[in-house]
């Protein structure tokens, strides 16, 4: 049976908030709208409530942003806590290690980000929502359900930050696993369909290695 772990890019993996807040003020430039301050959107962010701002188009809004987020030439990207040795327990044990981000930009961005922050070696293939036809914003289970189906015996987990990425794991037979950081609170995530939520990729691991991998390391 093949193993296959479909990794989620950002505040997963990789610490991108400060650029995440970049590019959420910049699309409400984009609208007409003052910016927010950090405060009012890590606020928005641990609850999943940022908002478009009011008379805007949620969907036309998400799809810019989306479009935006990405650091540029030079930018510094840091691993998030773990997230080294979570990458490689992961190969050790056989997953084929995927990542699928929300964003709509080109592969190349989010390797290049992976690369910076010392994870692209274990990766094997990348996937935005970039050229994707989507039903909502940051919409994921058209990209995991080709995963998923692309072969017959497999055994999937995915790990992500966003309920999002959970009820589009969940909805594909993927075994979804939550990462609450920066104090986010776990019950967004078990309620979008989570088997298990950690606040850090170091109770990932360990999860993951007691309950999900039946033969010894």
């Amino acid at each position: 049976m093949k193993r296959i772990a479909i990794l989620d890019h950002d505040l997963t993996l990789v610490n991108t908030l400060t650029y995440f807040f970049r590019a959420y003020n910049q699309a409400r430039a984009k609208f007409n709208y003052e910016r927010l301050s950090f405060r009012e959107f890590l606020r928005g962010y641990l609850e999943e409530n940022l908002a478009n701002p009011p008379g805007t188009d949620r969907f036309e809004f998400w799809f810019y942003f989306s479009g935006i987020f990405k650091t540029f030439k030079g930018e510094p990207v840091n691993p998030m806590p773990g997230a080294d040795d979570l990458v490689q327990f992961l190969s050790e044990n056989n997953y084929y290690i995927v990542v699928v981000t929300g964003r709509r930009v080109d592969k190349t961005i989010i390797a290049n980000e992976l690369a910076n922050a010392g994870l692209v070696d274990y990766v094997r293939e990348i996937h935005t929502l970039h050229n994707i036809s989507l039903s909502r914003p940051f919409e994921k289970k058209t990209v995991i359900s080709r995963l998923v189906n692309s072969e017959k015996n497999i055994d999937c987990i995915s790990i992500g930050d966003y309920s999002e990425d959970m009820s589009s794991s969940y909805i594909n037979g993927c075994k979804p696993i939550g990462v609450a950081p920066f104090g986010k609170n776990p019950k967004l995530l078990y309620d979008a369909g989570a088997i298990f939520v950690g606040k850090n990729l170091k109770e990932i691991r360990e999860y993951i290695g007691k309950n999900l991998i039946s033969s010894p390391r």
